[in-house]
């Protein structure tokens, strides 16, 4: 992940050489990633569903 703001060229390239020279790599990433971002997701909007149903 970059800060856009500080990020250089040679970040990106670097970065998009590294998914380019291992693409199974970078999609066992993506999938542990997206893994995260839905439990995360899931338990954020079970704690929502509690607070409004209790209300």
């Amino acid at each position: 992940m970059f800060e856009i703001e500080k990020v250089t060229g040679a970040d990106i390239s670097n970065q998009l050489m590294a998914v380019v020279n291992n693409y199974p790599k970078a999609l066992k990433d993506l999938s542990e990633a997206m893994a995260r971002v839905n439990k995360q997701y899931t338990d954020a909007f079970k704690i929502v569903k509690k607070e409004l149903d209790y209300k």
